[in-house]
Parts: C-alpha cells; sequence; structure tokens
C-alpha cells in the first residue's frame, strides 16, 4: 500500500512538473509574439523593447527558444546597422550543439554575411566548406559565398566548378 502511495504521489508530482513547464513555455511564446510584433512595428522604442526581450529569451528560454531568440536577437541587431553586435548572437546560436543542426547553419550563414567584408577568403572557405556541398540544405548561399572567395583567391577553376554545380542543382 505504501508502494502504491509512492507511484502515486511521483506521479502527481511529475503532472504537476509538466504542467509547469507549459505553463512557462506558454509565457514565453506569449513575450516572444508580442517581441515579433513590436520588432516590426517600426516604432523605435518598441523594437529597442523586443530587443531585450529577445535577449531574455535568448538567455532563459527552452533550448528551441534560446536559438530563436539570438537569432532574432542577432537579425534586430543586424537591421540597426550594427553588424559587429550582430555577429556575435549568431556565433553563439552556431557553437551550441544542444541547438537543432539548421539553426546552427543557418546562424554560421547569417554571421559569415555579416563579417564576409572583414573576413580572409581563405577563412570563409573553411568556415562554409560542410555546407558548401551538394545535397546540403544551405548548399546555394554557402556555395554562392564559397565561389565568391574563391575567386578573392584566384581560384578561377574552382569557383567555375562550384558555380556550375550550383547552377545544375535541382533543389536550389
Amino acid at each position: 500500500l505504501g508502494g502504491v502511495a509512492l507511484i502515486i504521489a511521483a506521479w502527481g508530482g511529475y503532472i504537476f512538473y509538466q504542467n509547469k513547464q507549459a505553463e512557462a513555455n506558454g509565457v514565453v511564446a506569449e513575450s516572444y509574439v508580442k517581441a515579433l510584433d513590436a520588432a516590426n512595428s517600426g516604432n523605435a522604442t518598441q523594437e529597442a523593447d523586443s530587443l531585450k526581450t529577445f535577449e531574455t529569451i535568448g538567455k532563459d528560454g527552452s533550448i528551441g527558444y534560446q536559438a530563436s531568440g539570438q537569432t532574432m536577437q542577432a537579425g534586430l541587431l543586424a537591421k540597426q546597422g550594427k553588424a559587429k553586435e550582430a555577429a556575435a548572437p549568431y556565433a553563439k546560436v552556431a557553437a551550441n550543439t544542444a541547438y537543432p543542426k539548421a539553426f546552427r547553419d543557418m546562424a554560421v550563414i547569417r554571421q559569415t554575411i555579416i563579417e564576409y567584408d572583414t573576413m580572409k577568403p581563405a577563412d570563409v572557405i573553411k568556415r562554409l566548406a560542410p555546407m558548401a556541398k551538394k545535397g546540403e540544405p544551405f548548399f546555394r548561399t554557402a556555395g554562392e559565398l564559397t565561389g565568391l572567395a574563391m575567386l578573392q583567391l584566384g581560384q578561377k577553376k574552382e569557383a567555375g566548378a562550384l558555380f556550375k554545380s550550383l547552377a545544375e542543382d535541382k533543389h536550389t
């Protein structure tokens, strides 16, 4: 009888915990949607508030909300012309292996776009090499950036082959 009571108590605790998690995620979701609306409002004060909200979500939300919050934070900073500041949240997302691969890869692409003019072409090629292959979801963008970097290095033949591959890819 004591064991049954313990199992029931444990089950009740689990249900309570799940309910609290769902409630917390609902609050974060509501904050996220409000921040999205504010970010697109055209009002500088609301955009600044949304930046703070995304920064908080990027630190305190669940894994998915953290990745999304940091990505939105970086995007808003880039929109404001703060390229150097925008690159940092993208770098965080790209480096966090707990985040989904799609978020990490997208962050690498966005970070590279922001930093492209200050990077050495060889560094661009190295950073994007895993994505600049046929069949990769970001092949088109990674391939174009890699091809441009190859041209800057005078690697015309390699760049031409990559651009040809991009043109022939049916998925891009």
